[in-house]
């Protein structure tokens, strides 16, 4: 099982989001934000577990999640993932038996999927460091696998075509796997003697390469040379790219580079003198979905329509929640309901369903949440075959479902973002609160106003929509602290931001309202005249 340990963050800017565009660098066994210009944003120390970081365990790759956390690759011989909690500034430790990398300034890749972080393995000379190969580790919680286990690796990297690709210890071997599967899709060979060190691949499955002979090279898919640039900068260890075309490179002695995918240009600046690892941090949208009159409609912050996909028919949609790499997760349906997938990348949908699930025909009914691959759906006896009730929880990796809290009929149910699970029960104001990974009942709030739907701060103040008109904010303990009229009738959804902290509320007729956690400004537009859902395009905050 992997150890978790949870330390005290450090770093000036703990509570600021790390700003999109920006650089990550891993260095000296500190990280830093940087500009692209190169102007300083941050600083934060990497601890080791334990306190004492032996001198061999040298943090090194880092990488962003979908929440715009941090993972890093923190050690060698006993190396951990360490997840950094921006806004909360602290750091969570996880490990696995016989994990390791050789002691070498550019080895330690990390790549992340979803809710994974895909890590390298080698094999190493310590007690029990024979394994060798990938490691997969889930943010969420359960036991880390390693497979790939015949190849000692020293990179890895989520390709923008979706792809895992995994570079060898020859340097010109490159692996390809499905991420979902972990099966291996193709193994390519780049040109032997370029001793590239680390890799990142375009939409067009083109790989770029750090070498150690201080070039930057540009291969085809199939790994035919395309191009190289000299940086100027000894042995190249890092790179990564963003989704707008830009290219960083790192050196063993802290140079930072900078160049597009032609390899035309080059910008330099250095952090340092110890060797560095490099992650953009990503684009992160805020912009609403909303589930409406069977389609789904995206909207900017200012209610402008960006796109509409219909939703294949299954009676009613209703409530939708987004997890990672776009993909959208619907409660299609009443009484025999399915669970419908959106992938934004490819517009394939997939579908799940469970026996017994349903909901009660009102319009407000059927409440959908999720943390990374686990989503969770009210259930409400009906007249269905056997009447079963609850939440049912569906994980997507495995395609199972279990039922749980099977002796209440729910309404809502939200991930909120202190992590866990908020359910709603159908006399309108009782909610049960969940652990989503383990399904432990943590405590029970009433409140004192009937809501239809509900959304939960960090800090665990509630949120509600009223179908008497209103919006509400209580404590973490159902105190009512504030309302506000919203001025549409019957509201029905609501939810939060975690990148703005916007609350977005929906109701019976299609107006879709936006507020602050304050409630003290609205504003609103139309989405139809239909019954509007609505879930910002940022993922909820994993869970730990």
């Amino acid at each position: 099982m992997p150890l978790l340990l949870t330390l005290a963050g450090l770093g000036p800017a703990a509570a600021t989001p790390l700003q999109s565009g920006n650089i990550l660098i891993s260095t000296g066994n500190t990280l830093y934000e940087y500009t692209p210009a190169g102007a300083w944003v941050r600083t934060v120390p990497i601890p080791y577990p334990g306190g004492t970081r032996p001198t061999t365990e040298t943090a090194r790759d880092v990488v962003v999640d979908a929440s715009g956390n941090l993972a890093l690759y923190n050690g060698t011989f006993d190396p951990y993932v360490s997840q950094y909690d921006v806004a909360a500034g602290t750091w969570t430790h996880t490990t696995h038996t016989g994990w390791s990398t050789a002691n070498n300034a550019s080895y330690g890749g990390l790549a992340r999927y979803e809710s994974f972080v895909f890590a390298t393995d080698m094999l190493t000379y310590g007690t029990g460091d024979s394994p060798r190969g990938l490691v997969r580790f889930d943010l969420g919680g359960s036991t880390p696998v390693r497979f790939a286990d015949t190849v000692d690796f020293i990179d890895v990297t989520l390709g923008q075509d979706g792809l895992l690709y995994a570079l060898a210890s020859n340097e010109y071997t490159v692996q390809v796997y499905d991420p979902s599967t972990l099966a291996l899709v193709r193994t390519l060979n780049l040109p032997f003697g370029k001793s590239i060190r680390g890799i990142a691949v375009s939409q067009q499955g083109e790989i770029y390469g750090a070498s150690w002979d201080d070039n930057i090279y540009r291969f085809s898919a199939a790994g035919v040379q395309l191009g190289q640039l000299y940086s100027g900068a000894y042995d190249l260890i890092d790179i990564d790219l963003s989704a707008e075309g830009l290219l960083v490179v790192s050196s063993r002695f802290g140079n930072i580079l900078f160049t597009d995918l032609q390899l035309s240009s080059l910008s330099s600046f250095t952090v340092g003198s110890a060797p560095a690892f490099v992650t953009f941090v990503p684009q992160v949208s805020d912009n609403l979905l909303v589930s409406s009159d069977n389609s789904l409609l995206e909207f900017t912050a200012n209610g402008q329509l960006v796109r509409t996909t219909a939703i294949p028919s299954n009676d009613i949609a209703r409530d939708l929640t987004v997890s990672t790499n776009g993909r959208i997760e619907l409660y299609n349906g009443t009484f025999e309901p399915l669970l419908s997938r959106y992938d934004s990348a490819t517009g394939a949908w997939t579908h799940w369903t469970h026996l017994g699930w349903s909901t009660a025909n009102n319009v407000s009914y059927g409440g959908i949440a999720s943390t990374q691959h686990r989503v969770f759906v009210t259930d409400m006896a009906t007249a269905g075959a056997g009447a079963p009730r609850g939440l049912v929880y569906f994980d997507l990796n495995t395609g199972s479902a279990q039922r749980f809290a099977d002796t209440v009929d729910f309404i809502d149910v939200t991930l909120g973002q202190d992590g866990l699970l908020y359910a709603l029960a159908s006399n309108e104001y009782t909610v049960y609160v969940y652990d989503p990974s383990s399904l432990a009942l943590v405590r029970t709030v009433n409140l004192p106003a009937a809501v239809r739907a509900i959304t939960a701060s960090t800090t665990g103040e509630l949120y509600g929509a009223s179908w008497d008109d209103f919006i509400y904010r209580f404590s973490a303990a159902g105190v009512q602290l504030n309302r506000v009229y919203s001025g549409a009738a019957d509201l029905i959804d609501i939810d939060i931001s975690p990148v703005s902290q916007q609350v977005a509320v929906g109701s019976r007729f299609g107006t879709v309202i936006l507020t602050d956690l304050a409630l003290s400004t609205l504003r609103a537009f139309s989405a139809g005249n239909s019954e509007a859902f609505v879930s910002f395009t940022t993922p909820a905050s994993k869970s730990n």
